[in-house]
């Protein structure tokens, strides 16, 4: 998305909200957004004991810690970097932008869509859901995508702890 930003489209990368954004806003945001999701997510683990079961990690994810980090600031990390860029940035603030609020909707069916064509609808991809229309609305109110990134990894982070420290 970054350089089909700059090189085909020739635009800047603001318009992907690739700049500081709207700080206060971004940041109030965000902490509702955790907390309001963190609380879906706990609610869905005590009301479905499907969710603990089958929100699974690796073995040596859950049993070391070493690799637990790892696994948070690599895999999460570049599979949050790759949502947010490509979803609330280049389909939510660049392509749906005329959309105004209706943007956040539009981008978080598309990424429904796009789970539930990879058959990935279960469990596992809750938390991604769940914080999906959160990441949009944290985008459109900072006018910055690096709100949600920051927070969309710390959501999953804190549901990752949640749930090893669950089972």
């Amino acid at each position: 998305p970054i350089l089909y930003c700059k090189i085909v489209l020739k635009e800047p990368l603001g318009n992907i909200g690739w700049q500081k954004g709207n700080v206060s806003a971004g940041v109030l945001a965000s902490i509702v957004s955790i907390i309001l999701a963190g609380a879906i997510v706990i609610g869905l683990a005590l009301t479905f004991p499907a969710f603990d079961e089958q929100y699974i990690f690796p073995v040596s994810v859950e049993t070391n810690f070493f690799w637990f980090i790892l696994y948070e600031l690599v895999l999460v990390t570049f599979m949050v970097l790759l949502y947010e860029v490509f979803f609330r940035g280049l389909v939510q603030t660049l392509w749906l932008r005329m959309f105004g609020v209706k943007s956040i909707v539009i981008q978080a069916v598309l990424f429904a869509s796009l789970i539930y064509v990879g058959q990935d609808i279960s469990w596992q991809g809750a938390p991604l859901l769940i914080f999906c229309p959160f990441a949009g609305i944290i985008a459109y109110r900072a006018q910055s995508i690096w709100y949600s990134i920051v927070a969309s990894w710390t959501f999953l982070f804190l549901t990752d702890v949640f749930f090893i420290v669950f089972h």
